[in-house]
């Protein structure tokens, strides 16, 4: 008999409610220009929910990963013991932490329980919310929008970061929905798919982030192997990347000149060289490795800005310098048990495979990234780092949705 059958009637409704309100908070995730966004509200809702509603053991992460979440959200809460200032914004980061714990653990419960079709639904949310924030950027940008200043980072209105706070959040939240609409127009004959990649990687791209274009290349390499390696999306991925291949020889050979000038002093050119406060990051961040050792325990949450001025654009480096070296132990054991797990069923080829290997891809890009920006507070990353814990059974993406009307 399945859990399901065994839970009472009364916590299953609530159980459903849970799950319904959970999809619409990864919906609404999208819009966070304002604190507390309204995703965080609809998130506590359904966590109330899933809690009346009952938690099944069976469901949950192993010991490994539960270790590191009690390190880490244990040595977190410790921290704030050492903070000096800004206390008010030290508690709401420690809050902020433990909810995106909470944020992960959900994502995990539901992708476990009902495996394919949690992740199918959790990945249509995110291609409507990264389709809805690209389309309002491309509006801003076009100056299609009243006040569009607002979806710009800078005032002279270069940089998207549309319905995000900086575009640095904006870019790398792009990365799931992108790959996922790729693998569906490479594994449907519809169009819509097609379109959606083309949105999406449109706004990609007018978000001018560095760390977004590597995320990117990085995730897409690695999730690329898997699709050529794919029998039902090898054909077309082979023939997709050949095409694209011929075609960029081509057009770098007959206006190699015309594209030299252009690039050379274009913006894009500019966002892809090092830039003059770039030296200044990476000093802070050997600063913060060096003053480590005397204060293992951390400095307690948002005091980096008082002795550094800036935060350092290193996320280990930051729980380490905040919360404190074990904090920062558990959170590297979580994201490398997710990434770990992943590994093993891609590499032992097992039911569902492709989606670890999505999941895979999209980590690995993170981990990447994690390591030249804070990314401690991205709401995707733990649920994705979540989604890493599911049980899939099907290699292919909304298969019922589109397949079957083929």
């Amino acid at each position: 008999m399945t859990s399901a059958v065994l839970t009472p009637p009364a916590q299953v409704g609530w159980l459903r409610i849970s799950w319904v309100l959970y999809l619409a908070c990864i919906a609404l995730s999208f819009f966070v220009m304002i604190e507390p966004a309204p995703t965080d509200l609809v998130f506590a809702l359904s966590f109330g929910a899933l809690i009346l509603g009952g938690v099944s053991r069976g469901y949950l992460v192993g010991p490994v990963v539960t270790v590191g979440l009690l390190v880490f959200m244990w040595f977190t809460i410790l921290s704030l013991i050492f903070v000096t200032g800004f206390h008010v914004q030290a508690v709401r980061a420690v809050i902020v932490e433990i909810y995106l714990v909470l944020l992960f653990l959900m994502t995990a419960y539901f992708t476990r329980r009902w495996g394919d079709k949690a992740f199918d639904r959790i990945t249509v949310m995110y291609i409507i919310g990264g389709v809805i924030a690209t389309v309002i950027g491309v509006l801003a940008y076009l100056d299609l929008v009243p006040n569009r200043e607002i979806f710009f980072r800078d005032e002279h209105l270069k940089r998207i970061k549309s319905t995000f706070k900086d575009p640095n959040v904006f870019g790398p939240f792009l990365i799931l929905p992108l790959l996922a609409s790729f693998w569906l127009a490479l594994s449907s004959k519809r169009l819509m798919p097609v379109a959606l990649t083309v949105v999406l990687a449109t706004g990609l791209i007018i978000a001018y982030s560095r760390g977004a274009w590597v995320h990117c290349l990085i995730s897409l390499s690695i999730f690329g192997v898997a699709l050529l390696v794919n029998r039902q999306t090898f054909l077309r991925t082979f023939t997709l990347l050949s095409a694209l291949s011929v075609i960029v020889v081509l057009l770098a050979v007959y206006f190699s000149d015309q594209i030299a000038q252009s690039v050379e002093s274009s913006f894009f050119a500019q966002r892809l060289s090092f830039q003059s406060y770039d030296s200044e990051r990476f000093s802070v961040i050997w600063a913060v490795v060096k003053d480590l050792v005397l204060n293992p325990f951390g400095i307690g949450p948002y005091q980096s800005i008082l002795v550094y001025r800036i935060e350092p654009h290193n996320t280990f480096v930051l729980v380490a310098l905040h919360n404190g070296i074990p904090a920062a132990i558990g959170y590297t054991v979580v994201f490398l048990a997710a990434i770990y797990r992943c590994f093993v069923k891609v590499v032992q080829q097992e039911d569902g495979w492709m989606k670890y290997a999505f999941i895979f891809s999209i980590l690995v890009g993170l981990l990447v990234l994690s390591n030249v920006v804070s990314s401690l507070h991205w709401r995707h990353l733990y649920v994705i780092m979540g989604l890493a814990f599911g049980e899939y059974k099907s290699n292919g993406i909304l298969e019922r949705r589109f397949r079957q009307r083929e």
